[in-house]
């Protein structure tokens, strides 16, 4: 039995309800701020799309903001764990790095909504007050990247990638993964998911980034 499953079972009803109706607030929260903004989305307008009276929504979340840092939470929740899998799984740096790169594709696809509203609300730059609200998110998200370049690090040391920086490999990564998921989530919205494509993707940069030997 998995903890979550026996936790839920160790709550009482009222607890259980309580927390079923904060998981429809959140899930009514990502909607309308993925649809209107941050700025342009009204506690009113996810109270409605929850199917609560504002003043019960306001009674889980003190605030607009408070709606959002949680929302983030939860996220971050999820793909750490989701991400922390991935990883155990490969065996070599690159083989991370690769379970990375179609992880955060995958969260993507099951997350779209949200990666959308990150978008819009990032613009090019994770260094928004909003998204820096919470010390332990930002020290999370960094945490995640010194993670990624110590896997570069590593690999450059086997020989699975050029040795060159491990900065420079985590920009070159990051900057392929992330506008690629902007144009998907903002640009072209309704375009299917394309398992070739974001194959070739990850061949642009590894192509680029992985050890090559010379020909004999």
């Amino acid at each position: 039995m998995s903890s979550d499953t026996s936790k839920s079972k160790s709550l009482s009803r009222r607890e259980r309800e309580s927390a079923r109706h904060r998981q429809e607030m959140l899930d009514a929260a990502e909607a309308a701020f993925s649809e209107y903004g941050f700025e342009k989305a009204r506690m009113e307008d996810i109270a409605q799309r929850a199917e609560f009276a504002v003043g019960t929504l306001y009674r889980f979340f003190a605030s607009k903001d408070q709606l959002y840092l949680e929302l983030l939470r939860e996220k971050a929740d999820i793909m750490e764990k989701r991400l922390g899998e991935a990883i155990n799984a490969g065996k070599t740096p690159l083989e991370k790095v690769r379970n990375i790169f179609f992880t955060r594709l995958d969260l993507f696809w099951d997350h779209k909504a949200f990666f959308r509203l990150m978008v819009q609300e990032t613009e090019g730059s994770l260094h928004k007050p909003r998204l820096c609200g919470d010390e332990n998110l930002a020290a999370r998200y960094q945490r995640f990247l010194e993670q990624l370049k110590d896997y570069f690090e590593a690999g450059i040391r086997e020989g699975e990638f050029r040795d060159v920086s491990a900065h420079c490999l985590l920009a070159a990564f990051e900057g392929i993964l992330r506008n690629y998921v902007a144009r998907l989530g903002y640009l072209d919205q309704d375009a299917p998911r394309d398992p070739a494509e974001e194959e070739a993707m990850f061949e642009l940069f590894s192509h680029g980034a992985c050890f090559a030997p010379k020909s004999q």
